[in-house]
């Protein structure tokens, strides 16, 4: 295996495990911990500023994982094609890839749309009157 090769691969496990991981460390660390809160408001604040510095992180991460995954491809080129097993794994592995990105892209819009519905509470009178009534009046 040559250096390139090695530095390709070393880069897509470590972009691979700063995407996982990032994701697992936020929803099993960063969610629960916004719920010291005071208030449902303060503790989506919590939530988003903590997503918000990690995004573009993860955003490299993703991006350097799809990149370093096509520099393997690119580099196993003729085994892929000569290796039926190993064609196999490798569009199995690109749908899951696929699958991931997509399902990470939805967590993100999902969190903008919530970053953006706080921000139009802070200004919007009537959802400052909302939030001062009881639920249900």
């Amino acid at each position: 295996m040559t250096a390139y090769s090695t530095i390709v691969r070393a880069t897509h496990v470590l972009t691979n495990a700063a995407w996982f991981g990032g994701s697992l460390a936020g929803a099993v660390a960063l969610n629960p911990a916004s719920r010291k809160g005071q208030d449902a408001r303060e503790r989506a604040e919590i939530a988003d500023e903590g997503w918000r510095r990690w995004g573009p992180v993860q955003g490299a991460a993703v991006g350097l994982h799809l990149l370093s995954g096509v520099a393997i491809v690119a580099d196993n080129r003729r085994r892929i094609v000569g290796h039926r097993p190993t064609s196999a794994a490798v569009v199995l592995k690109t749908a899951l890839t696929v699958a991931a990105v997509m399902v990470s892209a939805e967590a993100y819009r999902s969190g903008a749309e919530l970053g953006d519905a706080l921000e139009r509470a802070e200004t919007d009178p009537a959802a400052r009157t909302r939030r001062g009534r009881s639920p249900g009046g």
